[in-house]
């Protein structure tokens, strides 16, 4: 099932590391008029697995396609699921007219991201979701906390990396720019896609990202030598 040519072109694809400000940018797109959902591409079953993990397996984009068709409820569409990282050869080759936005952030930030985001509890679910959407391999499951989600931040840099200088209809955002320079980078967006922002919705989604974020973080830096090491390799990928 292949979307038609004028529904790709007014389609959008966030992709982006984990932890890496997808959420924050979907929303601000979301803000933009004519555009809509606010949804990650998941079955709506217990285990809520990822509609990616298809594409990933065999190249099966029937379930993500048909996602989109029913919750296509405006002019534009955007998704907006981490997963796609590991995606970008396959997403390119079924959707070629499509626009995509790809945000970079400090490695290191976006590990103690994923850190925090289990601080207290087992991250055990977690990764065995990664491991049954053939993300990462059950040898991984040994790792400590920095160790794994260094390996896990670092792989996705690496598939991102790798490809997203193949999409000529790719626009590359910083996470940091983003929160520095927003007005700068929103009209950045408009010029680079031709659409036009909702100033006053997308600052205050803004302003609420900000206030709601934690100030104060359980854990603050990596300490473990391993952990650290892939950091500075993925860190180098993206000229941090």
């Amino acid at each position: 099932m292949n979307m038609p040519n004028f529904h790709q072109r007014k389609l959008f694809f966030i992709v982006g590391p984990d932890g890496s400000g997808t959420d924050l940018m979907q929303k601000i797109m979301n803000s933009f008029f004519g555009f809509c959902n606010l949804k990650e591409s998941k079955t709506i079953d217990t285990k809520s697995t990822s509609l990616w993990t298809p594409v990933r397996r065999s190249g099966d984009f029937d379930s993500l396609e048909k996602f989109i068709e029913e919750n296509w409820r405006s002019e534009f569409f955007v998704e907006c699921t981490p997963d796609s990282v590991f995606c970008l050869s396959e997403l390119l080759g079924n959707f070629p007219d499509a626009n995509y936005i790809f945000l970079e952030k400090n490695p290191k930030e976006i590990v103690i991201s994923q850190l925090n985001k289990f601080r207290g509890g087992s991250d055990i679910l977690e990764r065995y979701y990664h491991i049954d959407n053939l993300i990462m391999e059950q040898d991984d499951l040994i790792l400590n906390r920095e160790q794994y989600y260094s390996k896990f931040t670092l792989k996705q840099i690496l598939k991102q990396s790798q490809t997203q200088k193949k999409f000529q209809s790719g626009f590359t955002i910083r996470y940091e720019s983003l929160i520095q320079s927003f007005y700068s980078q929103i009209s950045e967006i408009e010029k680079y896609f031709g659409i036009m922002a909702n100033l006053e919705n997308a600052n205050s989604i803004m302003k609420k990202w900000l206030q709601n974020k934690p100030r104060t973080f359980e854990i603050k830096d990596l300490t473990d030598t391993q952990a650290i090491s892939m950091i500075r390799t993925a860190c180098r990928m993206w000229n941090y």
